[in-house]
């Protein structure tokens, strides 16, 4: 049964990793107080660089924090996520609140000492897969907050139906008027005081009951529970189903991630479509000002905004590890870092880059191609000991100029330290991401590593060629000149009996500290990423020009006679009959004299 009853004493918790699955309570069973924000991962800055969101450890999870200092951390940007409102703040029967927050979630106060003690049945109902994930009798002599587990986008709906005795003068009324002995009236009420009962249904369930009854007395039944039914819908019962038009709805990403972001919003607009919301997207200023302009319909604000708005739903974008069916449908690595959230808000996953500004003039004149080589963990990077330096000279030597826009010049942990290429034009930096599309959006071709600069490259419609061996092809989006080489150890990432450690840099789950170590990248030569090059048309333009400037003429007759091995410079001189000498160490110790 998807179904959380929070018990009372304990803190709400943010699902960041793994969360246990609470087993439903009985009846009378545990409540809960939110006296105090969500719990948040502290030390998440470092963690959320690399991949979106961590697995936060259980001694940060348990961590309480007074409001003073949460409120202090989302001013300083060092939580995860925005904030909603720690109790639903929709009405719905007496004083029952709801909302979906954290998944749907619906709060049954506790009466006063001096007021009766009620109860309710409530049935949760995924509506799109007819699935009841809740059907329990609720009392309020204490506070109770109910949620679904499953935090992602669902068509979850409920009933809520007060249960109170019939009154006395409706009793004898539908007694007298119907013939009908106290005994049935009162059977016919608890039938009808069922959750989404229909006329149908409750005629069945009385006529099963009283199986001997004619068909004179059924007609009187039928009309009982018809006038019951609607006692009962008019007064004691509330029902929604899920409805996000028109409504605000908060989609979170997390505010330290840049590729990631950028992959999963090109879902927003699908999903705003989809429920017709007024959405408003939870990210980080310095990546949403490459959006704000191009989508018009969708509102942006920081996580620290968050606490302006009492949202009707909110959905919290990530990766979530360790198998985690929490806050995602489906385990992120069998589909992919991107499509990962076409799943938690169930909409279209195909490849569409989001839209951003590219009409910056362009700056540089010359051909130029645009590297990133790092990573924020070393199983990122192109590990071949000469790969990158053989591109380069290579691009260099045909023609372009080659820029690095890696943020850092060296990147690393303890003695493995990794510097950017010798030879490329430095532009590295903690640049705006506006000034880095103006540079891809010019070059012939970007080359990168899976990273978040290459999901901005996916923006600017550039051709990537990416050299990833630790994930798999479909863990990104679809770039036709992708480097990988199957033949060796490769997809770790995407491999589900690996679970990756965010807090060691030098992860490799299956070779580390053996010679087979990062081996899905070392084994992606330099002369496999410049054939994937070679396809490029730009390229291939390129590589053609410069092969007309750089083809020398030969003479006639040496060419005809002798064929020569490539890459041997030969010297001629038609007009004249000087002697032309070929090296002897190349054509087996004798000199060739010719006149």
């Amino acid at each position: 049964m998807a179904l959380q009853v929070k018990p009372k004493n304990s803190k709400p918790v943010l699902h960041t990793g793994n969360q246990q699955q609470v087993q439903p309570q009985s009846n009378a069973g545990p409540a809960v107080s939110a006296d105090n924000p969500p719990v948040q991962n502290s030390n998440s800055s470092t963690t959320n660089n690399v991949f979106g969101m961590a697995d936060v450890p259980l001694e940060a999870r348990n961590k309480s924090l007074t409001m003073d200092e949460y409120n202090m951390k989302l001013d300083r940007g060092e939580l995860i996520f925005g904030v909603v409102p720690q109790i639903p703040t929709i009405p719905a029967i007496d004083n029952v609140v709801f909302d979906y927050c954290d998944g749907l979630r619906i709060m049954f106060p506790q009466t006063a000492q001096n007021e009766p003690i009620r109860k309710y049945h409530l049935v949760m109902k995924d509506k799109e897969l007819g699935t009841v994930v809740c059907n329990e009798i609720v009392s309020s002599n204490e506070l109770k907050i109910i949620s679904t587990i499953q935090k992602y986008f669902t068509h979850f709906g409920f009933t809520i139906v007060r249960l109170v005795d019939l009154p006395q003068n409706l009793a004898n009324e539908i007694q007298h008027h119907y013939n009908l002995t106290p005994i049935h009236v009162q059977m016919i009420y608890e039938t009808c005081c069922l959750p989404e009962i229909t006329q149908k249904m409750a005629e069945d369930d009385v006529f099963q009951k009283c199986f001997a009854i004619s068909d004179y007395d059924r007609s009187r039944y039928a009309q009982a529970i018809r006038d019951l039914l609607k006692y009962v819908n008019e007064n004691h019962t509330f029902h929604h189903s899920f409805d996000p038009k028109d409504k605000e709805v908060f989609v979170q990403f997390p505010v330290c991630t840049i590729g990631d972001s950028i992959g999963w919003f090109s879902y927003m607009e699908r999903f705003q479509e989809k429920t017709q919301c007024k959405l408003i997207c939870v990210m980080n200023p310095h990546i949403y000002c490459l959006f704000e302009k191009q989508y018009p319909n969708i509102k942006f604000i920081e996580a620290k905004d968050t606490r302006n708005y009492k949202p009707y739903a909110a959905y919290n974008m990530g990766l979530f590890f360790k198998a985690n069916t929490t806050q995602q449908p489906y385990d992120f690595r069998y589909i992919g870092n991107g499509r990962t959230v076409s799943k938690i808000l169930d909409v279209d996953d195909t490849d569409i880059a989001p839209r951003v500004d590219l009409s910056a003039p362009r700056k540089i004149k010359e051909p130029y191609v645009v590297i990133a080589t790092n990573g924020s963990a070393y199983c990122k990077m192109w590990t071949h000991p000469i790969g990158w330096q053989t591109v380069i000279e290579h691009l260099k030597k045909i023609g372009y100029r080659v820029i690095c826009i890696d943020r850092d010049k060296t990147v690393g942990n303890g003695v493995v330290i990794n510097h950017i290429p010798w030879g490329v034009e430095d532009d590295t930096g903690s640049k705006p991401l506006q000034e880095r599309l103006n540079l891809l959006k010019d070059c012939d071709f970007f080359i990168c590593v899976s990273s978040g600069l290459s999901w901005l490259a996916w923006c600017a419609k550039c051709p990537v060629v990416m050299i990833s061996g630790f994930t798999n092809p479909f863990n990104e989006y679809y770039t036709p000149y992708r480097v990988i080489n199957p033949f060796a150890c490769h997809g770790c990432w995407n491999d589900e009996t690996c679970d990756f450690d965010h807090y060691d840099y030098m992860w490799c789950p299956k070779y580390k500290n053996t010679p087979r170590a990062y081996e899905c990248s070392k084994m992606i030569t330099p002369e496999h990423v410049l054939n994937v090059i070679s396809r490029i048309p730009a390229y291939q333009e390129m590589k053609k020009k410069y092969d007309a400037e750089h083809t020398e003429e030969i003479n006639p007759y040496l060419k005809e006679n002798i064929p020569m091995p490539k890459g041997i410079a030969i010297e001629t001189n038609t007009s004249s009959n000087k002697e032309i000498t070929i090296p002897a160490q190349k054509y087996d110790d004798a000199v060739i004299n010719i006149q």
